[in-house]
């Protein structure tokens, strides 16, 4: 939490693993997965949704220090 002149800015840092790369990101604070999956413009169809190495539902809100991933889903046989 970080203030500044007369007002409180509410944000969380989150690690973020997406096409193998990661970095860091700073969120508004009560932001959930599918938030995240919209503002990176990832296919909520074809990826599988990881916070703290543990499947998550797109519901889930953020929390500081979590670390996620947006993993693609690999058709075919």
């Amino acid at each position: 939490m970080k203030k500044t002149k007369n007002k409180i800015e509410r944000t969380v840092s989150v690690a973020l693993t997406k096409d193998f790369k990661k970095r860091s990101l700073k969120l508004p604070a009560g932001t959930t997965l599918e938030q995240l999956v919209k503002m990176e413009k990832a296919s909520k169809q074809t990826i599988v949704l990881l916070v703290n190495g543990k499947v998550a539902h797109p519901s889930t809100v953020l929390k500081q220090g979590d670390d996620v991933e947006l993993v693609g889903v690999i058709y075919g046989g």
